[in-house]
C-alpha cells in the first residue's frame, strides 16, 4: 500500500496556514527553503516598506491571491510568523508554491 505524501500545511479557519521564517536579506524576494518541519525559508528584497507587509504582498504574488487574503496571525514585527490564508486549501498553497519554485 502506497503511502500519500502528507502537506506540512494545514488547514485554517477558512483556508490554510503556514509558518514562515525570514532570513536575511536578498537581491530579490525568494523562497529560499523549505525547512524540514514545512517552514518557509523566506528572504526579501530590501524596500522601504516594512518588513511583515513586503512578506504579504510576496506571498500574494506566490500563492496568486489578494493581500488581504493573507493575514500575519503571529509574529509581527518578528522573524517566525504564522500566516492564515483565506479562501485557499493546503494542497492549493503546496501546489503554488512548487510552481513558484520551478520558475
Amino acid at each position: 500500500m502506497s503511502e500519500k505524501k502528507s502537506s506540512h500545511w494545514h488547514h485554517a479557519k477558512s483556508g490554510a496556514a503556514i509558518t514562515v521564517r525570514l532570513g536575511p536579506n536578498a537581491r530579490e524576494s525568494q523562497i529560499a527553503n523549505i525547512l524540514e518541519d514545512g517552514t518557509l525559508f523566506v528572504r526579501l528584497a530590501k524596500s522601504d516598506s516594512e518588513p511583515d507587509r513586503e512578506l504579504i504582498r510576496f506571498l500574494a504574488d506566490v500563492l496568486k491571491v489578494k493581500m488581504g487574503q493573507i493575514e500575519i496571525v503571529a509574529g509581527l514585527g518578528g522573524k517566525d510568523k504564522l500566516i492564515a490564508i483565506d479562501d485557499l486549501s493546503p494542497d492549493a498553497v503546496e501546489e503554488r508554491i512548487e510552481q513558484f519554485r520551478q520558475l
